[in-house]
């Protein structure tokens, strides 16, 4: 990562920018939660969001999310987000765990995860609906705590 200027985390290829609003799931509202539009850097073309919601200060544990638009997987774009939102999250919120939560079927997300450093907790049967297959699905349920991720840096 280049550098943070203001709320915006600066990569190499891409920029986070964060939303101004809290995160709503459903019609819960999560005052914990912050959303962030990954972009290009040059063109400013929309790559997709990183996310991070119940967050625990006391407990320096948070979960979080990515979405990376069709037309922009496959670049790297999805690596680098993550890479500048965990080195956000560790560095600048002072979190100790990262965890997030991925479909079982989903391999391409578990390779990426995996080669960050994340590794796997556990796997929850029925543990997410997915509304396109209108069915719950199983997740794995993975993490990445600042001391792993810290020695995966050097």
């Amino acid at each position: 990562m280049d550098g943070s200027r203001s709320d915006f985390i600066i990569g190499k290829r891409i920029f986070l920018k964060p939303l101004n609003s809290q995160l709503s799931i459903g019609s819960e509202l999560f005052p914990e939660a912050r959303k962030f539009v990954v972009r290009e850097k040059v063109a400013g073309n929309l790559v997709g969001e990183v996310n991070y919601c119940s967050y625990s200060p006391s407990q320096g544990k948070v979960e979080i999310g990515i979405e990376i638009l069709p037309p922009q997987r496959g670049k790297g774009y999805g690596r680098e987000a993550l890479s500048c939102f965990l080195r956000y999250l560790f560095l600048t919120m002072k979190v100790w765990k990262v965890v997030l939560a991925v479909a079982v079927n989903n391999s391409i997300a578990q390779n990426l995860y995996s080669k960050l450093g994340f590794e796997l907790e556990e796997k929850v049967c029925n543990g997410a609906y997915d509304p396109g297959k209108e069915k719950f699905i199983d997740i794995l349920i993975m993490s990445l705590s600042r001391e792993r991720w810290s020695n995966l840096q050097s």
